[in-house]
């Protein structure tokens, strides 16, 4: 699956999204907007790249930020769940983690967690990607589509 495959789906289905990214650093975001119709489905995003933005920005609790760091389970969820929420939309997604040169918080450079979030949904799945910064944005945002893909077809 693909952005614009990804997009048809969120538009026969009727859905919205939003995303909040840290280590993408909005490289997800910006190949969604470039898809035709992307429009219909979605309607902007958060760009949370430092620690204090995921709090300014998503209103993510500094006692979650505190307590498990931004490179967490917890940390994903919040800010999915709270781009969508702030958003309005039918699905948030979130990605944080460590796409280097050095590791953050003790996390080895290539540690991902891509938080989903929907009215019935709340989910973070933590990842281990190799190579570069570059590859591993690139690996983070097509486990992303991959995600999405799974949840738009798991009632079918």
């Amino acid at each position: 699956m693909d952005y614009q495959e990804l997009v048809a789906q969120l538009n026969q289905k009727q859905l919205t999204i939003t995303c909040a990214e840290s280590l993408t650093g909005g490289e997800f975001q910006s190949n969604l907007s470039r898809q035709p119709e992307a429009g219909n489905v979605y309607v902007g995003g958060f760009i949370t790249y430092a620690t204090a933005s995921k709090n300014k920005l998503l209103g993510v609790p500094k006692s979650v930020i505190d307590k498990a760091g931004v490179v967490s389970s917890l940390a994903a969820k919040q800010m999915a769940e709270r781009a969508r929420t702030i958003a309005e939309t039918d699905i948030g997604i979130s990605f944080t983690g460590v796409a280097g040169p050095d590791q953050l918080e003790g996390n080895p450079v290539g540690t991902v967690y891509i938080g989903l979030s929907t009215v019935n949904l709340e989910q973070a799945k933590q990842y281990r990607f190799s190579g570069d910064s570059p590859q591993i944005v690139q690996q983070t945002c097509e486990k992303g589509i991959e995600l999405l893909h799974r949840l738009l077809t798991a009632d079918e």
